[in-house]
C-alpha cells in the first residue's frame, strides 16, 4: 500500500474497491491506512472513489460514517464522472431504504441526500428512480400498499428534488416504472409522482412503449 509510483496506486485502488470487506474484518487497519485515501485532500481520492463504485456492498453504517463527508462531496465535484454519480445516487437511495425498511442506522439525513442529488444534476435522478422501482417490484401483491406507504413513498418524497430543470424524460421513464409496480398503491403513488412526469422524448418514446401493455 506504500509502494511508490503506479504499482502503489494500483494496489491502493484495488484495496479501496474492497474497503467494505476489509473494514468488516480489519477495522483498525482499514481506518488508519485506507480511510484517509478517500478524503479529497489525498492525491489518490479521485481514483479510490472511482474504484469504490465497483463494490457490490456499501458497507456498514460505521464505515459509511467515516467516509460520509467526502462521499457527499463527490456529488458537487465537476470532475466526477457521470457513471460514478449514477452509482452513488443509487447508494444514497439504498441507504435511506435500509434505514426505513430494515432499521439500519446509517448516519444520513434525507435533507443531505436531496442536497447531494441537486448538486449532481439530471444524470443522477434516473438511478434514484430505478432503485425505488426495484424496491416496489420486489414487493408481493399483498405487500405493495404497505411498501409504498412505509418505504418507497416516504423516501421518494424526502429526496426527490423539486427543481423543474432536473425533471427529464429519462427520469420520467423510471417514475413510470415505479407506478407500473405499485399494485394497490397505484392511486396514492400517482398523486405523488404525476406532478414530476415530463413529456416523453418524441425521438424515443420509451415511456410510451413501457406502458403499452400495462393494465
Amino acid at each position: 500500500i506504500d509502494a511508490p509510483g503506479r504499482p502503489g496506486l494500483l494496489a491502493r485502488v484495488r484495496l479501496a474497491a474492497r474497503v467494505s470487506y476489509l473494514f468488516d474484518r480489519a477495522p483498525k487497519w482499514t481506518t488508519s491506512r485506507l480511510i484517509p485515501l478517500f478524503d479529497w485532500s489525498s492525491p489518490d481520492a479521485a481514483d479510490v472513489w472511482s474504484a469504490r463504485k465497483y463494490s457490490n456492498y456499501i458497507g456498514s453504517p460505521e464505515l459509511f460514517g467515516l467516509v460520509k463527508q467526502p462521499f457527499l462531496q463527490v456529488f458537487g465535484r465537476s470532475d466526477t464522472p457521470a457513471e460514478d454519480l449514477r452509482t452513488f445516487a443509487e447508494w444514497l437511495t439504498a441507504i435511506l431504504i435500509a434505514n426505513l425498511a430494515d432499521g439500519a442506522d446509517y448516519p444520513l439525513l434525507a435533507t443531505e441526500a436531496r442536497s447531494a442529488l441537486r448538486r449532481a444534476g439530471v444524470s443522477a435522478l434516473s438511478s434514484v428512480g430505478h432503485r425505488l422501482a426495484v424496491e416496489m417490484e420486489r414487493a408481493t401483491a399483498a405487500q405493495k400498499l404497505a411498501r409504498w406507504r412505509t418505504v418507497v413513498g416516504p423516501v421518494f418524497q424526502a429526496i426527490w428534488p423539486l427543481d423543474v430543470d432536473l425533471q427529464t424524460p429519462e427520469a420520467t421513464f423510471k417514475l413510470v416504472q415505479i407506478l407500473r409496480a405499485a399494485g394497490d398503491a397505484f392511486p396514492e403513488a400517482c398523486d405523488i409522482i404525476i406532478p414530476f412526469i415530463q413529456p416523453d422524448d418524441p425521438r424515443a418514446q420509451t415511456t410510451v412503449f413501457s406502458i403499452a401493455e400495462a393494465p
